[in-house]
């Protein structure tokens, strides 16, 4: 054979190893990037749930303050009534001359 076509194989056969090689890098570059991709999509998949339980708790908390805020908006009234009761009863007293204790006479509401 001649010199030109020995080396012409030569480069040829090169280039196929480099290219062989070239390959084989960009599969195991591929190869880790889906590796990491699975991992972040784990990861993902777990702080959704996350999210999710606290979003349930977010709604329950939300729930508990509208009952809490009912409740001391009830307990409010309670007290406004009672005072007036306090200033009717003060005011009828005080006509007659009698003292009444600060303390009104029903139960106050449990919180």
């Amino acid at each position: 054979m001649r010199r030109s076509v020995v080396y012409a194989f030569l480069g040829v056969g090169g280039l196929v190893v480099i290219l062989a090689v070239s390959l084989a890098s960009v599969g195991t570059e591929m190869d880790q990037l889906r590796i990491e991709r699975e991992d972040v999509q784990f990861e993902m998949d777990g702080l959704q749930q996350q999210i999710d339980a606290l979003i349930g708790e977010k709604v329950a908390l939300q729930q508990q303050v509208e009952k809490q805020r009912a409740t001391v908006e009830d307990q409010h009234e309670t007290i406004k009534r009672w005072r007036t009761e306090l200033e009717r009863l003060r005011n009828g007293h005080a006509d007659h001359g009698e003292a009444v204790s600060p303390s009104p006479e029903s139960e106050p509401v449990a919180p």
